[in-house]
């Protein structure tokens, strides 16, 4: 046992137990009257043991942000970010960030503090009452109810297992406030155990398939492989680019799929999105799509052109076929599955691709944005870069080359405001070596920005790069091509973001010019400090979008 060696614990510290248990090094929070028995037993956590692990706590300053920053976490580690909240008003303001992760396939543990269990759902007034499990059943995978302290770690067990087991989506757990301070003996530690994992629901896919599939790679004169998420979730980068190389066929992205392989490399086109990917797609014969899910965005809004001769490659089998006609549908691991067909794929001596990929890679056009190419020149091909929801962000899935997994991050699917400052310190939260960068617009930034607060709390590098054009620029895009130039309510007056930066005590500095912006990086990246680089554009500075 952590604290001491007795026999009794607290059901708090039943929970932080079954966390370490779990391998949990990092939780992410903020106190309230419903979880206070939690944070006084987790100081006690937070200093290290005789060999050497405690819990790490970053206090956030809103509960939507500690669930942006635990999503910011799980997105560059693959490990389960957790946060722990108070009931109510608590557990609900961090709805929009699990609905997030729930979207994008992220494993977050919510751990909500609840009214007394004799009071659970009796609506008699108990002040932060609300019927959490209702709430939450939409965007979670799995949530439940703690009534006993008997159940905890059952609860625990059952939860861990649905974050490690495909499809991975978020869980939650309701925990009433008089479980935190009942007693029970040590051995209920008994009754958590891990169990599941992505590799022990690995299936190959039905052999029918498989043969259907490598008969359809065999005969094709242009094939094109489609990666997303769930090929970095499974660990099958390295095989994606085997199969490339062996069969001649180029690679495109979706945005949570960026870094599947590398974007310099001789096989790559890129994101899905980009030029020199649509201009493939119209030449391919053969599309081979693996963990993606042809969403609206990354199709814009279904118009991507796809090979009617499609196999499709997905661990759900709910998304195979669900927005593009599929010839050939494998449910299965997506590492198991490309391992199958590299082993009995032939290699290829040539392919159209030979003569027409060098052109169609050569006619890549720069970046939309001197920022963007000053960032990728000067930062370190291992920075991760975690965007807002912004038009420099946006630009970036298309004009941001990046070389490896989870090295660039975007909210993809629920696409939510304010994402970027605090997935950026629940980045560097869990991989403290690696240089964070935050990309975001003034809008988002505001909805957030009060995590500087955390930043500057526990001294993390983050640079934010905070394109400030005084509007909402992507609905001022909108009203300007849709609405006939008709702008309501899309400009804002915003403060002097260098001096609200400095209050929180984080350096900060305005640019304006190519020179002024290289220079404010590079300072940045030497310091290894918090840093804020705001860059004054106008909201037409971002050419149209592709």
């Amino acid at each position: 046992m952590f604290m001491s060696e007795s026999h009794v614990l607290t059901g708090a510290e039943l929970l932080l137990e079954c966390l370490m248990r779990a391998g949990v090094r990092n939780i992410f929070g903020m106190p309230g009257s419903h979880s206070a028995a939690v944070y006084d037993a987790l100081q006690h956590y937070t200093s290290h043991n005789a060999t050497g692990e405690s819990i790490n706590h970053i206090l956030c300053r809103n509960e939507q942000a500690g669930a942006f920053m635990a999503d910011g976490y799980a997105r560059t580690t693959g490990e389960v970010g957790v946060l722990i909240t108070t009931a109510g008003p608590g557990a609900t303001n961090a709805s929009t960030g699990i609905a997030e992760a729930y979207s994008d396939g992220i494993p977050v543990l919510l751990i909500s503090g609840q009214v007394d269990s004799p009071r659970v759902r009796e609506e008699r007034g108990a002040y932060h009452e609300m019927d959490l499990q209702s709430f939450f059943a939409p965007i979670t995978k799995w949530n439940t109810l703690v009534r006993r302290i008997e159940e905890l770690p059952a609860a625990l067990s059952e939860a861990f297992l649905h974050l490690r087991t495909p499809r991975i989506r978020p869980v939650q757990i309701s925990i009433p406030q008089d479980l935190w301070s009942a007693r029970a003996h040590r051995q209920l530690l008994s009754q958590f155990a891990l169990s599941g994992s992505s590799t022990d629901v690995a299936r190959v896919g039905s052999p029918g398939a498989m043969q259907q599939a490598l008969h359809m790679l065999r005969q094709a004169e242009a094939p094109i492989i489609c990666v997303g998420g769930g090929v970095i979730s499974a660990s099958a980068t390295s095989e994606i680019g085997d199969l490339a190389a062996k069969i001649h066929a180029p690679v495109i992205t979706t945005t949570m799929g960026k870094g599947a392989i590398p974007e310099s490399g001789p096989w790559s086109l890129g994101h899905a999105r980009s030029l020199p990917a649509q201009e493939a797609l119209q030449k391919a014969d053969v599309m081979l799509a693996v963990g993606c899910r042809f969403t609206e965005v990354v199709t814009n809004r279904w118009q991507m052109h796809v090979p009617k001769r499609l196999i499709q490659v997905d661990i759900d089998p709910d998304q195979i076929g669900a927005n593009y006609r599929v010839e050939v549908g494998i449910v299965g691991d997506a590492k198991r599955v490309i391992r199958e067909i590299l082993r009995e794929t032939p290699p290829v001596d040539f392919s159209l691709w030979d003569k027409t990929l060098p052109d169609i890679q050569e006619a890549r056009p720069a970046p939309r944005h001197w920022v963007i190419s000053v960032m990728r020149e000067l930062l370190p091909p291992e920075t991760l870069v975690m965007s807002d929801t912004c038009e420099m962000g946006h630009t970036m899935e298309t004009d941001f080359p990046v070389d490896f997994p989870r090295t660039f991050n975007y909210p993809a699917n629920f696409i939510s405001l304010g994402w970027g400052l605090p997935a950026a310190i629940g980045a560097q939260v869990g991989a403290p070596e690696w240089p964070v960068v935050c990309v975001c617009g003034d809008g988002g930034f505001l909805m957030t920005g009060q995590e500087l607060a955390t930043l500057s709390r526990y001294h993390l590098p983050v640079i934010i790069v905070l394109h400030n054009d005084n509007a909402y620029g992507a609905m001022k895009r909108i009203m300007r091509n849709h609405y006939e130039s008709r702008f309501f309510e899309v400009d804002l007056n915003n403060p002097d973001f260098v001096q609200y930066a400095e209050s929180f005590g984080v350096r900060a500095c305005a640019t304006n010019t190519e020179a002024s912006f290289s220079a404010a990086l590079r300072t940045a990246i030497r310091r290894r400090e918090p840093a804020l680089i705001e860059v004054k554009t106008h909201w037409e500075d971002w050419r149209e979008r592709t």
